[in-house]
Parts: structure tokens; C-alpha cells; sequence
């Protein structure tokens, strides 16, 4: 009895032994399959593209710098008919409104009448001196007598010469109550009825050609110094032509605005369609810088120091084993950031799936 008591204390022990053996064996064979362990990640090539480095803005539209013409009246009167309206193209020269003439037309005809009254004075003057030159010439009458009517004469041309110089400011005043656009382009505002009594420097409308039209928008005087006149400009209006305008800065305001601290900046734009009306609120994307064939990879794939432009790319190699390198990085615009060191044609990085990666881990494309 005692015998067969140690046979099964020598089989429990046996079988505890191999239990313990086999449990140690399936650890190592797990530790084997964590070394070997892929990870499942998204790349990306590294490309050579145009990047740009964008100030985005906003502001209004308005009629281009020095365009737009505020049209006064030069007579007193009243509006008595308005040929153009508001919205209506006008051409240079065009009649737009009339002020109330009848004044004016007769001073016109009272300045005609003393201009036929000093040409027949002035006539007659003419003739009292030709006798009196050919009288003195022959010495029938003294060189006072012909000194005088040549004085007359004199007197009657200056009197003439004055009528007549009435008389055109009288015509032009005339022509003057027919208002008339400086410019080609859109009547803009209309600041008058008929019925309304006008004087000098009144102002009566506004006109504009809307061929080509400024956006004025605010900078913050920290992005001031990367803008200069000349340098293009993405526009974006609202409306059913939703494609967007090139235009080009055409002024940066010299002054800041002491409350804002801002600049304005007028960027100049076509409008050959006349999509785009004044006072419509637009965005602006000026390009400060531009870079061409920089190499350029998704800014998902670089992770990005606290401070500066440094930062980590994962870089796969031929046997889908990922790298990590640090790389300088430049203009980012969008979801693209150019890679001034660091990085080679042909690298293919990993877009996503990079944060934490190891160096030297295996990964797969997913």
C-alpha cells in the first residue's frame, strides 16, 4: 500500500514537470511572433510640386483707385429730367441729367446781343480811324485828332473782346445744366430728383467702370512685410461664378490704422463679366512666397518639433522597413509642407500611422 502511495507522488510530479515545460515553450513562441510584428500604416511619395505661402484676408469691393467719379453740379437750378439711372452703363460724355436752363439761356441771348452791339461800335471805330490815319496823312487834320480816334477804336475792340468773353462763359454755363458722365462706365449712385434744386458743388451721382474693380481688405502689420505690390492674389466672391478671380496688390497703405494696428492693402481684379458688384464682401489668399519644384509630402506625415520647423518622418525603405528621420520643413500650404532637408526624390514616407513608429519596425501598406 505504501508503495503504490509513492508510484502516484512520482506520476503527479512527472506531469506537473511537463506542464511547466509547456507553458515556458508557448512563451518563447510568443516573444518569436512580437518580434516579427507589421504594422499596418498608409504612404505617400515625396514629390516635387509648386508650393505657396499664403496671407489670407478679407474685405469689400470697391470701384479701382481713382476710377470712380463724384459728379457735382457747376450751375444753380433745379433737376428738371434724369436721363440715366442707377445700374445703367453711361459712355464718356453721355447726358445723365439736366438742371433747369432758362436762366441761363437768356443771360446766353442778352451776352449775344451785346456782343452784335460792340462788333457794330467796334466796326464804326474801325472806320472813324482809317479816315483819320488818311486824313492826317495828308495833313488835313492834326495827329491829335487821329491819335484820338485811334484810342476809340482801341477802347471798342477791348469792349468787344470782353462781350464776346461773356458770351462763351455764358454758352458754357448753358451746357453746363446738361450734366454729363466723365468717364465710361456704371452709374453707381443717383443723389438727385427731379424737382430738387441744385447749386455749385452739390454732388449729383457717382460713376465707375466695372471692368476692373479693387478688393480693399486689413492686413495685421505683422504680415506687412512679406506682401509687395505686384504679388498675386487668389479672390473668392460669392455668387453662382464660384471660380476664382486672379488679381494682383496694387497698394499697401503706408499708415496703420492706430486702433486696429492694420494696413489696408487694395488688390486689383478683373471683372470682365460683371459678376462682381461693388460692396460685396470678399476673401483674398496673397501670395507672400512661392516655391517651385520644392519637395513636398503631406503634412500628416511629419511630426512637428514644439518649436521652429523641425520634425520626424517615418521613411519606408525596399524591404518595408520604416526609418525615422528628421527633416527641416518650409512653406506648408494646405494639407502640404515642403521638406528643405531631410528628405530625397523617390522617398516614399508614411502619411499615417507614423505617430510612435518605432525606427526599424516592419510595416505593410494597408
Amino acid at each position: 500500500m505504501a508503495r503504490l502511495r509513492t508510484s502516484g507522488a512520482l506520476v503527479l510530479l512527472v506531469g506537473l514537470l511537463s506542464a511547466l515545460g509547456c507553458r515556458h515553450s508557448a512563451s518563447g513562441t510568443e516573444a518569436e511572433h512580437g518580434a516579427d510584428l507589421v504594422v499596418l500604416v498608409h504612404t505617400a511619395s515625396v514629390e516635387r510640386q509648386t508650393v505657396r505661402e499664403l496671407v489670407e484676408t478679407a474685405g469689400t469691393v470697391g470701384p479701382s483707385l481713382g476710377a470712380e467719379a463724384q459728379v457735382a453740379a457747376q450751375v444753380t437750378g433745379t433737376v428738371v429730367n434724369v436721363l440715366k439711372d442707377e445700374g445703367e452703363e453711361v459712355a464718356a460724355s453721355e447726358a445723365v441729367l439736366e438742371i433747369d436752363a432758362s436762366v441761363l439761356r437768356e443771360e446766353a441771348r442778352e451776352a449775344e446781343a451785346e456782343v452784335g452791339r460792340a462788333q457794330a461800335d467796334e466796326e464804326l471805330n474801325r472806320k472813324k480811324l482809317a479816315r483819320a490815319k488818311s486824313l492826317f496823312a495828308r495833313g488835313i487834320v492834326a495827329a491829335k485828332e487821329a491819335a484820338e480816334a485811334e484810342a476809340g477804336h482801341t477802347e471798342a475792340a477791348q469792349t468787344l473782346a470782353r462781350a464776346r468773353a461773356t458770351l462763351r462763359v455764358a454758352r458754357l454755363q448753358e451746357d453746363r445744366s446738361v450734366v454729363r458722365s466723365p468717364v465710361q462706365g456704371t452709374l453707381l449712385h443717383r443723389l438727385v430728383s427731379p424737382g430738387q434744386y441744385v447749386q455749385p458743388e452739390t454732388v449729383l451721382f457717382t460713376v465707375a467702370p466695372m471692368a476692373h474693380l479693387d478688393l480693399s481688405c486689413v492686413v495685421p502689420a505683422s504680415e506687412l512685410a512679406r506682401l509687395h505690390v505686384g504679388e498675386e492674389a487668389e479672390i473668392d466672391c460669392p455668387g453662382p461664378d464660384d471660380a476664382d478671380r486672379i488679381g494682383e496688390i496694387r497698394l499697401i497703405a503706408p499708415a496703420l490704422d492706430p486702433g486696429s494696428g492694420t494696413a489696408t492693402v487694395r488688390v486689383a481684379m478683373a471683372n470682365a463679366a460683371r459678376a462682381v458688384r461693388p460692396g460685396m464682401l470678399c476673401r483674398a489668399r496673397i501670395v507672400a512666397a512661392r516655391h517651385d519644384a520644392a519637395l513636398v509630402v503631406p503634412v500628416s506625415a511629419v511630426t512637428f518639433a514644439e518649436t521652429g520647423r523641425k520634425g520626424t518622418v517615418a521613411v519606408v525603405d525596399g524591404d518595408s522597413v520604416a526609418h525615422v528621420k528628421e527633416v527641416t520643413t518650409g512653406i506648408r500650404e494646405g494639407d502640404r509642407v515642403e521638406i528643405v532637408q531631410g528628405l530625397e526624390d523617390g522617398n516614399r514616407v508614411v502619411s499615417e500611422g507614423s505617430y510612435g513608429l518605432a525606427d526599424g519596425t516592419k510595416v505593410r501598406l494597408e
